[in-house]
């Protein structure tokens, strides 16, 4: 979980179990039992999305690496093969190999 909804599941959690061992103060103020479980269901809900969040940015983490290994690949295949056209052609047929000079 991240620190935020870490820090926000803890408060409500502490707040929520103080005010139901409370219910008899609070309860003419507008604070009710089923109030208090909305609350509590809520933070569960925000519990299990930050988990599957967790899971989801660790996948993502996976694939952004695979892809930026792909894309170092590439671009060294690219390079190499370019440098064959421009080391073995003259610059004015470079083109016609789909090398475009940009020096």
């Amino acid at each position: 979980m991240s620190k935020t909804i870490d820090l926000q599941v803890e408060k409500s959690t502490r707040l929520i179990n103080a005010l139901k061992a409370q219910i008899d103060d609070v309860h003419d103020k507008g604070i009710s039992l089923e109030e208090l479980y909305a609350m509590s269901n809520q933070l569960n809900e925000l519990h299990k999305n930050s988990e599957d969040t967790e899971v989801l940015r660790k996948h993502l983490s996976e694939q952004v690496k695979r892809t930026n290994r792909i894309l170092a690949q590439c671009k060294e295949m690219y390079i190499r093969t370019k440098n064959v056209v421009r080391n073995n052609y003259p610059q004015e047929e470079w083109i016609k190999y789909g090398v475009i000079d940009k020096r």
